[in-house]
């Protein structure tokens, strides 16, 4: 698992894996246990989102650096697919996002 986590956060996985695995699927599933988590605490539901956003934090900015990283080497070796574009626009999108539901 150390191994997974470091190769990600060197950017030394796919751009597939990192993008679609360990940032749409993974942030799905760590908010999903936060806000189950937070739930059963009996945090208020109106306040879940932020405090499961926080609370997430160091694995955001994993999945970010780490798909950052993976777009950059994809696009190095693969100049003229714009895939490497692409995911890093989607992680800019989700970032705001992100913010957004820390600051609301």
């Amino acid at each position: 698992m150390g191994n997974y986590i470091r190769e990600h956060w060197a950017g030394k996985q796919s751009l597939v894996r990192s993008y679609w695995i360990n940032s749409v699927i993974a942030s799905w599933g760590v908010g999903f246990v936060l806000g189950f988590l937070l739930g059963l605490f009996g945090i208020p539901q109106e306040s879940i989102v932020k405090v499961a956003s926080i609370t997430a934090t160091p694995y955001m900015v994993w999945a970010i650096v780490g798909t950052w990283r993976s777009s950059d080497a994809y696009t190095e070796m693969n100049p003229s697919k714009g895939w490497g574009g692409l995911a890093k626009a989607g992680i800019i999108v989700g970032f705001i996002s992100y913010m957004a539901n820390i600051l609301r």
